[in-house]
């Protein structure tokens, strides 16, 4: 891969070691003539990640989730250091990226794509998302129906809680604690998982990736 030119640290404000982290890494970077900025503002702002090579969040999946709408405008890479607990997104320690990061920045790395989805509503606002869209009720409490259907043809009406669509990246999140099934980082689908349904019969759904789905109240 290609040696990374410029570099953007986002440390998470509330851990107290994130932002030392991101100071030391960027000594590193420094000594490889690579381009850098930390970035304490929080959400990132839109325009931060434009015309850089590589967004290193240094927090947990929350911290690394937030930047997705800034890297996603502007193409940039991004590397999470995990100071969280589970850390699925969030993978390097900071240990390992203390002995790493300066062969990391020479181009020993490689890119893993990742499925984004895309959501619209009926008032044509959008918004993407890297683990998941969630649909509940407005106010955030009681059964809501809602009738889904795939490239137009009716799948289901649900009376439930909410629903849950998850990438594969976001299958181990709130799609896996409401019973759904895990897919690998790289498998073409995508899941559909009610939150409590007022049923016995309702269980999840795998789509392709491809699929356009509809969902009315």
């Amino acid at each position: 891969m290609q040696a990374i030119e410029s570099i953007v640290f986002v440390p998470n404000q509330l851990k107290a070691e994130a932002d030392a982290i991101a100071v030391e890494l960027e000594k590193i970077a420094h000594k490889e003539g690579v381009k850098t900025k930390i970035e304490r503002t929080y959400p990132v702002p839109q325009d931060t990640l434009d015309g850089v090579d590589l967004c290193c969040v240094i927090g947990g999946d929350g911290t690394l989730l937030s930047v997705v709408p800034a890297a996603l405008q502007s193409g940039t890479a991004v590397l999470g250091i995990n100071l969280g607990k589970l850390g699925f997104l969030a993978t390097m320690s900071a240990a390992s990226a203390g002995t790493e990061f300066a062969s990391l920045l020479k181009g020993n790395y490689k890119v893993t794509p990742r499925a984004v989805f895309k959501a619209t509503t009926a008032d044509g606002e959008s918004a993407y998302a890297l683990n998941d869209i969630v649909l509940k009720e407005a106010r955030g409490y009681g059964l809501v129906r809602l009738q889904v259907k795939a490239e137009g043809q009716r799948v289901s009406e649900y009376h439930s809680d909410g629903l849950i669509f998850a990438t594969p990246t976001g299958s181990t999140a709130y799609n896996l604690s409401a019973g759904g099934p895990i897919a690998a980082p790289d498998a073409e689908v995508f899941m559909m998982t009610p939150i409590c349904p007022h049923t016995l019969g309702n269980r999840s759904v795998i789509f392709g990736a491809q699929t356009e789905l509809t969902v009315e109240n």
